[in-house]
């Protein structure tokens, strides 16, 4: 289980929110987008320059084939997804970018003082990609776009109070 936040394109003449409540970023684009995916690595490479030690992969063709169901070669024209994070050693976030959205998820592990450095630090994330593509940033936890950093602590609320109740799940 994890908190997630969806950022989205925003369509001009809708209300955000409607946007981000019809949008659903696990389905891949389709096809191989050579600017899109040129955006992604822009976006990646702004994020490693907030923290270092994040890592950037991106879809190999034999994940895309065992996706699609097709060929590796034929995976070879599929959009590639770049998921990036800081590795075993990192606190569990998770980015993952897609042709025309991403999304950001933290595993729910973190408590105090540790929870809010970790929102600090996806708050960091999600400016250095809004800045990048022009997206918004729906929260699916409490329902509302992301506009300011007193909706990263209403955020933060949110996932502290849900880690007791999570660690208390079975299994």
């Amino acid at each position: 289980m994890s908190y997630d936040f969806h950022l989205f394109r925003p369509k001009p003449g809708v209300d955000p929110l409607l946007t981000a409540e019809q949008e659903s970023a696990g389905e891949y684009p389709g096809r191989h987008d050579p600017e899109k995916e040129a955006l992604n690595r822009v976006i990646a490479a702004a994020l490693v320059q907030v923290n270092p030690a994040l890592q950037v992969s991106e879809a190999s063709p034999e994940y895309l084939a065992e996706l699609h169901g097709v060929s590796r070669e034929e995976a070879d024209g599929y959009f590639r997804d770049t998921d990036i994070d800081a590795g075993e050693h990192g606190n569990g976030i998770q980015i993952s970018l897609f042709a025309d959205v991403a999304d950001v998820s933290v595993p729910y592990w973190h408590t105090g003082h540790t929870a809010e450095a970790v929102f600090a630090e996806i708050w960091q994330y999600i400016q250095v990609m809004e800045h990048e593509t022009g997206f918004k940033t729906y929260d699916s936890q409490t329902g509302r776009i992301v506009e300011s950093w007193s909706d990263m602590e209403a955020a933060l609320r949110s996932y502290v109070g849900t880690v007791p109740r999570v660690r208390e799940l079975p299994g």
